[in-house]
């Protein structure tokens, strides 16, 4: 999959000090549309596809409180698979508060960006945020309790094992303990449009269709 984007796994391995493989892939929970996760620390440049995401970071600011407090470390920390260099960070890792607030601050933009715009989305559109909504929140819920980021489709099934309903949905809100995440709960685009949704993005649009 590498080289049909133009990498070189050789030369790629000759720029970095670390390459490490995350996502879904790391945890054997790829989808069909599933695209490969690399971290690769050096000083490239950032190449996302459909197939391949290739995240550059610095070796010194892979060592920065920055990196080590945010979402994605805390994730690779525990999901991620050395491919290549020696990991001299992950232990080190702990999701700081202006991770979370960070979290806290998208889902509310994300929340009134709903509000602005529902009634000229399309229906695939709509589906797509409100799916985005439903995996920040779970993220929200599993940052404050201090435990590492799964990978997406790990987050689909326990969404699954919740009931994928409006029920669950609002017991997410409960349990994030933000008052004003709560007061979205009395979002009736939220609340009319939930119970249709499936646990992943593309059946969602299936069950639309």
């Amino acid at each position: 999959m590498l080289r049909e984007q133009g990498i070189d796994w050789d030369d790629l391995q000759s720029e970095c000090d670390q390459i490490v493989l995350f996502g879904s892939r790391a945890v054997g929970a790829e989808t069909k549309h599933s695209d490969v996760d690399l971290l690769c620390v050096g000083f490239g440049r950032r190449l996302k596809t459909e197939e391949v995401d290739l995240v550059w970071y610095t070796p010194e600011f892979i060592l920065s409180p920055k990196w080590l407090g945010s979402e994605l470390a805390s994730h690779i920390a525990a999901f991620g698979v050395w491919l290549h260099g020696h990991d001299n960070w992950s232990k080190y890792v702990k999701v700081s508060e202006d991770a979370i607030d960070f979290k806290r601050h998208l889902i509310c933009r994300r929340i009134a960006a709903m509000q602005r715009t529902w009634q000229h989305l399309a229906p695939d559109y709509r589906v797509k945020h409100v799916v985005k909504l439903r995996r920040d929140l779970q993220r929200l819920v599993i940052m404050k309790a201090g435990r590492a980021i799964p990978a997406t489709p790990i987050l689909d099934d326990e969404w699954v094992r919740m009931g994928s309903s409006c029920k669950a949905f609002l017991e997410l809100l409960s349990e994030s303990g933000e008052p004003e995440l709560i007061r979205a709960s009395q979002l009736r685009l939220i609340r009319d449009h939930l119970p249709r949704l499936d646990w992943r993005y593309e059946d969602s649009l299936t069950a639309l269709a």
